[in-house]
């Protein structure tokens, strides 16, 4: 048996997405490696410390997990609002997307479904998933849309002290005649159902005598 103490040092000239990618990295190759010794100098290698030190800043295994871990929920009680983003920046984000919410249905989009996807770690990538109700375009509402979610993101990062950009912006827009025709579809098909149940017995029965003439 045998204990491993890794330590990596090193130094990126990359992006803090780089960064966090590389420590991702390092860390998996120890986990997949170390049983290597194992099957060839047949010892049992046991990781005990691990640590990744990019640019002069160390980063423990157990702090990359607990700034990764996210978090994914309704920003709203009745779901119409959800949220996915670390946890340790969810009440930031939650009231944000209300925020953003709000704004979008006081400029005149009545928002049906909703879902923040906030990727990263040091910096922050807002991409929005959205379903509403509306007289006006899609492209139209996507502009409405990217205009509020940019401003509130900065006022934001301000607050936490983080970059923070607005990505992608996928809308999906119902017209309130589409919404309307959708609510009465159920009543058309209800009213067909008796002479559809009728039809279906009256070729039952004469299947039926049908195959009794036949023995």
């Amino acid at each position: 048996m045998v204990y491993l103490n890794v330590h990596i040092y090193g130094n990126s000239d990359g992006s803090s997405r780089d960064i966090e990618i590389a420590e991702k990295r390092m860390l998996h190759a120890v986990s997949k490696y170390a049983p290597v010794l194992l099957r060839e100098a047949e010892v049992k290698p046991i990781v005990r410390d691990v640590s990744v030190v990019i640019d002069g800043q160390e980063i423990k295994p157990q702090e990359i997990v607990d700034r990764d871990k996210k978090k994914t929920g309704n920003v709203t009680k009745d779901g119409r609002i959800s949220l996915s983003v670390l946890e340790d920046v969810w009440p930031y984000f939650s009231a944000y997307a209300r925020t953003v919410i709000t704004e979008l249905e006081g400029a005149g989009v009545r928002v049906k479904k909703a879902y923040f996807d906030v990727r990263g770690r040091r910096e922050f990538e807002i991409n929005l998933s959205m379903v509403g109700e509306t007289e006006m375009t899609k492209e139209t509402v996507e502009r409405i849309a990217r205009d509020i979610l940019t401003r509130h993101a900065r006022e934001l990062g301000r607050s936490i002290k983080r970059y923070i950009t607005v990505h992608n912006i996928d809308v999906e827009v119902l017209t309130p005649a589409v919404v309307k025709a959708a609510k009465e579809a159920p009543k058309a098909t209800s009213s067909k159902a008796p002479r559809f149940w009728q039809r279906k017995n009256f070729w039952r029965r004469r299947l039926s005598s049908s195959l009794s003439r036949q023995g």
